[in-house]
């Protein structure tokens, strides 16, 4: 097994071949996009960047992460992908929270939860499964070096 010093510093991680990528959650909740900024602050161009954007509402008003003077320049300097996390509806949403369910486990009909095992329910999300999972498509090249 090779020696690894106790500290790397970035440039010798990036030589050895590793990369990092911060994924941030913004909500249509200013102090969320805040958030991001901060610890973006911190990191600078040590990583790539995804910004995930997640619908809590319909439609979803991602005013400030889109018109921020700050955003504005943590996306013009920084230039993250970003991706769409669609708006779930209560009738999913709700009940996968509450029973701790994941899409995947919704979407495969891998629980025992009566709401969740409604056919429009499941439908619903399998199509947001699809939905996401094309997302990662698209920034595949930031998350998979």
């Amino acid at each position: 097994m090779p020696y690894l010093p106790a500290r790397l510093l970035p440039a010798e991680i990036s030589r050895i071949g590793v990369a990092f990528t911060a994924i941030g959650i913004i909500t249509p909740d200013p102090a969320s996009v805040e958030s991001v900024l901060t610890w973006a602050s911190q990191l600078q161009h040590r990583v790539d960047y995804v910004i995930v954007k997640n619908a809590l509402t319909e439609p979803a008003d991602f005013t400030y992460w889109e018109r921020s003077a700050q955003a504005s320049e943590f996306r013009k300097i920084f230039q993250p992908a970003e991706i769409t996390m669609q708006y779930r509806l209560p009738k999913f949403e709700n009940p996968a929270r509450q029973h701790g369910v994941t899409l995947g486990q919704a979407a495969a009909r891998q629980v025992k939860v009566p709401e969740l095992q409604q056919t429009t329910v499941v439908l619903r999300a399998q199509a947001y499964r699809r939905h996401l999972f094309s997302e990662f498509d698209r920034v595949r090249d930031r998350l998979l070096l």
